[in-house]
């Protein structure tokens, strides 16, 4: 996610980074597309560890974790959980 960088680069940008990811997201909830679904999550979690908003960083980085165990996607929830294990 693209959006995800420039949040991450240019903080005055965090508005529209988020605004942008929570957007996909409902998008790919719309069309079941769970995998990536469960990436944005990730994503916004770190955007929102970026930005010290650790209460919201937690939530989206545990339910990004809940849906990658479930799925089977290891890389994803390592990456998950050594962004959890910052905070």
């Amino acid at each position: 996610m693209l959006v995800h960088i420039i949040g991450k680069t240019d903080k005055s940008q965090f508005a529209e980074a988020e605004e942008s990811i929570v957007r996909g997201m409902k998008l790919l909830d719309e069309v079941k597309a769970r995998p990536h679904y469960a990436q944005g999550c990730l994503f916004l979690g770190e955007l929102y560890a970026d930005m010290n908003q650790k209460k919201k960083a937690i939530e989206k980085l545990k339910e990004a974790k809940e849906m990658f165990g479930e799925m089977g996607m290891d890389h994803w929830l390592a990456r998950t959980q050594e962004t959890m294990a910052k905070l």
